[in-house]
């Protein structure tokens, strides 16, 4: 099970703390800097935020922002869309899928008295699927003009690997997908085989068949080329 540490809560312009309630004005998601760091796990090929960042907004206003089907958003200089769930018409789904990876905990996903909203379609036209509150797989039919939560979803826009003509340069921080995991660091270099990366500490996923620690180099791993769905380029962090 992977977690990864990216990005925060930005309401007009300013980081906030999260989850807080919705005021009006644009928001969205951005480079953490020295914020509060949002919370994510890899399900589907997907980060599943495990927290609710805003209560107290509309489908309506979601869907004004773009937040309900997608919108580019850039954290970290790695691009994503960003869109809220997909459980289907009746229970399952995405949802159900991200509640099984945490076994329910809402220690670790924080359902608990907040309703998430969903993209499909509630028992009605005009109404739209919640999720979570009084208990983690709830499902509910919410007026759109009803205030319940956003927790987004960010779909990875990369490139996979191995692709002809692709190269890559030492020193760009790298985002690295499997279908189960995402694992992060700065590229050092790599082989017909493998990726040497340098680990940044701001995700958490056990060695497997993506990558494995390299012995006696400190936060150094190489993952398996061969293992690899997706490779996203962030920034340049330095040599």
């Amino acid at each position: 099970m992977a977690t990864l540490l990216l990005g925060t809560l930005v309401q007009n312009g300013k980081r906030n703390q999260f989850p807080t309630a919705y005021s009006g004005g644009d928001f969205g998601l951005a480079d953490a800097d020295s914020a509060q760091q949002i919370a994510w796990r890899v399900t589907g090929g997907t980060l599943f935020c495990c927290h609710n960042l805003l209560t107290g907004i509309s489908w309506k206003a979601l869907a004004q922002h773009s937040m309900v089907f997608g919108c580019r958003a850039e954290i970290d200089g790695f691009e994503f869309l960003c869109r809220i769930p997909l459980p289907g018409e009746a229970p399952g789904g995405e949802w159900d899928e991200a509640v099984d990876l945490v076994q329910g905990d809402d220690r670790l996903f924080h359902w608990k008295e907040f309703r998430s909203w969903c993209q499909s379609v509630g028992l009605s036209a005009g109404t739209r699927v919640v999720r979570g509150g009084g208990m983690a797989k709830e499902w509910q039919s919410y007026p759109e003009n009803a205030y319940a939560c956003w927790r987004p979803v960010l779909e990875p826009k990369g490139v996979p690997i191995p692709q002809t003509g692709l190269r890559l340069q030492a020193g760009y921080e790298l985002l690295v997908w499997d279908d189960n995991c995402v694992v992060r660091g700065k590229f050092l270099d790599e082989s017909d085989y493998d990726l040497v990366l340098q680990s940044s500490g701001t995700w958490f996923a056990d060695a497997g068949v993506l990558f494995q620690p390299l012995e006696k180099k400190i936060r150094t791993i190489a993952v398996d080329k061969s293992q690899v769905r997706i490779v996203q380029i962030g920034r340049y962090i330095g040599s």
